[in-house]
């Protein structure tokens, strides 16, 4: 028979706090055994699979030369990065990261714009104002 996980033991497991664990058992979210009124159990294979269909990056461990006693040696580091990351795939992630930075960067101008149509002109900055009753307040306090 299976050991049935608390609360606590699932937050604890998951890394989550004992509250959002409380809120996903309550909507459904995570499987839970309710018991009682306000109890909840979970069963930890449960917990794992959903844990396993909530991923969004399926990864496999890589396999590393190994080097001396089963560590990897430094001289197996450049084979290991040549086989894991090429060059055109380090490339494709500079360029998307460079379109989602400009996507980013027409969205809030775009944003910018609407504001401007709707309230009219931003405020000007009113630093210069600040400076000067700051200063008028240490000269008045001396």
């Amino acid at each position: 028979m299976e050991k049935l996980m608390t609360v606590d033991d699932v937050a604890k497991y998951l890394r989550l706090n004992r509250e959002v664990v409380l809120r996903k058992a309550r909507k459904g979210e995570i499987p839970a055994v309710k018991v009682g009124s306000k109890t909840y159990r979970f069963y930890r294979e449960q917990v794992d699979e959903w844990l396993k269909s909530k991923s969004t990056v399926k990864i496999e461990p890589p396999v590393y030369p190994l080097g001396n006693k089963g560590r990897m040696s430094n001289k197996d580091l450049p084979s290991v990065i040549k086989e894991t990351t090429t060059g055109a795939e380090v490339e494709k992630a500079a360029t998307s990261n460079k379109e989602r930075q400009l996507r980013v960067l027409k969205q809030a101008e775009a944003l910018r714009a609407k504001i401007e149509r709707r309230v009219g002109k931003p405020l000007p900055s009113s630093e210069e104002e600040i400076r000067a009753l700051r200063e008028e307040r240490t000269h008045r306090g001396s």
